[in-house]
């Protein structure tokens, strides 16, 4: 027996309902990811440190264990607040250690750094 109307309609409603959430949540995941760094401009070196530093510690993109699903996409967006935190600030908040090891060696590399023990 074919759908009805109504019921075509329904799944038509549905369709599109998701469409606009999907739509929403990667936007959110975007803003969030073009404000990596926070208030302050974060090196591309910075950011490959904690990647790597991540990586290194089995831990997905976040800092949180490695498959953590999260709801919305992202654990950056805050919707009772409404506000995104940049993911440095999200992993650094988490992980002092990362944020010691990749603030360290993008204070060294910075222009006009001189290597320690001289």
């Amino acid at each position: 027996m074919p759908p009805s109307n109504l019921e075509r309609t329904t799944v038509l409603g549905v369709v599109v309902t998701l469409m606009l959430v999907a739509g929403a949540a990667c936007a959110r995941h975007q803003r969030a990811a073009d404000r990596e760094g926070g208030s302050r401009a974060s090196a591309p070196t910075e950011i490959a440190c904690v990647d790597r530093w991540l990586v290194e510690h089995h831990l997905g993109s976040f800092g949180d264990p490695e498959g953590t699903v999260y709801v919305g996409g992202t654990p950056l967006f805050d919707e009772a607040m409404g506000t995104d935190t940049p993911r440095l600030q999200y992993v650094y908040a988490r992980h002092p250690d990362a944020a010691l090891a990749c603030l360290a060696d993008a204070s060294a590399s910075a222009p006009g750094a001189t290597p320690s023990g001289r």
